[in-house]
């Protein structure tokens, strides 16, 4: 990483967390997350009837319960710092500063993916304290089996591909309010119907190439589909690699519209 990148990408980071709208958004979902997981734990405390919230069986209920909301998050989040450049004009003062084009795409690039780390660390981090401590309560090891881990990957792939759609509508919107309407209405709305469309018109196959739908299902299919063993050699997983490929695909391709689209943009 060259220095002209690695200072547009310390400027970055530090853009995120000084804005007041991704603190609220991550620290509200965050207290979000610990409220439910805390349900949970109290809940299995005081109803022997129910399944106790300990590991390793509570890693699906911690990497899937909040999904659905950590995927908005991390649009929103990806969306309100993609425009605030362009509310507040900031672009235009890095280029006449000096910082090359190139060393701000580069680092807002690297901070897409950031965004989702920063989102499942949210949610996941209160959700396993609450299943560690109860774990430690019955006298059971603290471990977490291979097919979480790769579960937990999904859905790092999953809300940094969510990023990924947010980025893309605040720059091409570039104000809040148009890539918050632009972003959220085409994730939760118009592909929906799209591919509600698509479906009735035989192109099924179409339809399930859809980046919001191929995004936010590589969790769900992978505990749905894919099914693993416990034995004296561990997990053997066998779950097929196809969506994860074409998640990953469809996140490499966002990102690099992106770049094209903010490197040739009149900031």
């Amino acid at each position: 990483m060259t220095a002209g990148v690695s200072h547009a990408f310390v400027f970055e980071v530090w853009k995120v967390r000084s804005g007041r709208i991704s603190s609220a958004l991550i620290f509200g979902f965050a207290a979000l997350s610990a409220l439910a997981y805390s349900d949970s734990y109290f809940s299995s405390l005081g109803n022997p009837a129910l399944e106790a919230f300990t590991l390793p069986g509570a890693w699906r209920a911690i990497i899937t319960r909040m999904g659905g909301i950590g995927r908005g998050v991390s649009l929103g989040l990806a969306i309100t710092w993609a425009c605030q450049d362009f509310d507040l004009g900031v672009l235009r003062q890095q280029v006449a500063s000096g910082v090359s084009r190139s060393s701000i795409v580069t680092a807002k690039i690297l901070l897409v993916p950031v965004v989702g780390v920063v989102v499942l660390l949210a949610q996941i981090l209160p959700g396993a304290g609450f299943a560690m401590t109860a774990t430690l309560q019955a006298g059971a090891p603290i471990r977490i089996p291979w097919a979480d881990v790769v579960a937990m990957g999904l859905y790092l792939m999953e809300l940094t591909g969510f990023a990924t759609l947010g980025f893309l509508a605040g720059i091409f919107m570039r104000r809040s309010a148009g890539g918050l309407v632009l972003g959220f209405g085409y994730a939760y709305l118009g592909e929906p119907i799209l591919s509600l469309l698509l479906q009735r018109g035989g192109w099924s196959g179409v339809a399930d190439m859809l980046p919001a739908r191929v995004l936010g299902g590589l969790v769900r299919g992978f505990y749905q589909e894919g099914s693993f063993s416990q034995d004296a050699g561990g997990a053997a997983l066998r779950a097929s690699a196809s969506e994860p490929l074409v998640g990953l695909l469809v996140l490499v391709t966002g990102l690099g519209v992106g770049a094209w689209f903010l490197h040739g943009a009149d900031y």
